[in-house]
């Protein structure tokens, strides 16, 4: 079908963050907090999600 979008399709659809969430989660991580909390936390797939790397 030519005129569905994407989420009709059946497409991942991808959370988008706000600049003010993701300041929040790379502090989070900088005093310590493990990745793994992290995605739990803020409901990431950590699957899908690439590593928290700073």
């Amino acid at each position: 079908m030519r005129n569905q979008s994407p989420s009709q399709r059946g497409a991942i659809k991808r959370m988008r963050y706000s600049e003010e969430q993701i300041i929040v989660i790379l502090t989070e991580h900088e005093t310590g907090a493990k990745c793994a909390d992290l995605y739990r936390k803020h409901g990431m797939a950590e699957t899908l999600s690439p590593p928290l790397t700073i």
